[in-house]
């Protein structure tokens, strides 16, 4: 595989899992990781590392959730990410279950965390929780890798081009010292 070791498969996929319990950058540290991948099947085995990996952190979360309930819902309302967006996802949740779910996994992810604690302990349908959870995450993994590894091409081919206009300009700087020096040689 280019572009990505099994050591960096390994910090993304907890990196991701991690992401699924609140932990911040999951999505930005994603699209770095795919901005240095140079093959499609890399891209592929990547994307494929990112969907299990926040599935499995989504659903885990979930799960503590629903098993733990109250007593983690106070530990819970002591940091700000879940707080302040606590109730706002309970209402939507109440309203639109798959829906809601599969949305803040993959377009308003900063409250994919909350939303999986929260339809844990108001008890949402597992069933369709966790196929909101796979759609959901299958696109997150699918757009932001994709994202990144163009972004990388981007770069790539940016850096390229300024290397190549950096030696361009280097070349033509002797080039001119060059012509002044027998000009000037010539002259004496």
């Amino acid at each position: 595989m280019t572009g990505i070791s099994v050591l960096g498969l390994i910090t993304i996929f907890l990196l991701q899992v991690a992401g699924s319990f609140g932990f911040p950058g999951g999505s930005l540290t994603l699209i770095a990781f795919a901005s240095s991948i140079t093959n499609f099947s890399s891209l592929l085995i990547f994307t494929i590392v990112v969907f299990v990996a926040a599935s499995v952190g989504d659903i885990a979360a979930y799960e503590l959730a629903k098993f733990f309930s109250e007593r983690f819902r106070s530990k819970l309302r002591r940091f700000s990410f879940f707080r302040d967006n606590e109730k706002k996802a309970r209402k939507l949740l109440k309203k639109h279950e798959f829906s809601i779910v599969f949305w803040t996994r993959w377009l308003f992810f900063a409250l994919c965390a909350v939303v999986s604690y929260v339809a844990g302990f108001e008890e949402i349908d597992r069933k369709k929780f966790i196929t909101a959870v796979l759609v959901g995450e299958f696109l997150y993994a699918v757009v932001h890798s994709v994202i990144g590894y163009f972004l990388g091409e981007v770069i790539n081919n940016l850096i390229s081009t300024v290397t190549n206009l950096t030696l361009l300009l280097a070349l033509l700087a002797v080039v001119i010292y060059l012509i002044r020096y027998f000009v000037k040689k010539r002259k004496s």
